[in-house]
């Protein structure tokens, strides 16, 4: 796994890398180097750096989230498990319609993978919620103003819904 401390990208090229700034390395990193040393002082000890108004919001027992400016969320996990198959999952669910996420059927989106890392015991992924945000904030489904966060809460939550639809037809 080759890791680079100098990002020579172009500001156009979101080809991932893997990149050491101070402490953390960023892996599958799509956006330039400058907002990688923003989030490593963002869950260090200063959110200013990312954004004046960023915010840390415990969204359930397992994640906590970092809400930062525009439509990017930094989604902290406890347990790697959980957060790298929630990575596959947003790799797996995601769709692009133009330059938006393909809205799901409640009008909800599956949000882009940006990239992940690891620090002090916890375990991140950065999400971009390209479409627009509303107030809707569910925990038991895992969705975060309108974006789902937590693909594994929802997707779960989502295949429940239907094996009860099922059982309800089936004994009807």
């Amino acid at each position: 796994m080759n890791i680079v401390t100098k990002d020579t990208r172009e500001l156009t090229d979101v080809a991932p890398i893997n990149f050491q700034a101070k402490k953390i390395i960023f892996y599958e990193m799509k956006i330039t180097w400058n907002f990688a040393w923003d989030i490593e002082d963002m869950v260090q000890w200063n959110f200013y750096f990312v954004w004046k108004n960023t915010k840390k919001i415990s969204f359930n027992s397992d994640i906590e989230v970092f809400d930062m400016w525009w439509n990017f969320f930094v989604v902290e996990y406890d347990n790697e498990t959980i957060r790298n198959q929630d990575i596959a999952l947003l790799k797996q669910r995601f769709e692009e319609s133009w330059k938006f996420a393909k809205e799901l059927e409640e009008k909800r989106q599956i949000p882009t993978f940006d990239w992940y890392f690891e620090y002090d015991g916890k375990y991140y992924i950065i999400v971009n919620g390209l479409n627009k945000l509303t107030d809707e904030i569910n925990p038991e489904k895992g969705i975060y103003k309108w974006v789902i966060i937590n693909p594994s809460k929802y997707f779960e939550v989502e295949n429940e819904t239907k094996q009860v639809a099922w059982k309800v037809d089936w004994i009807l």
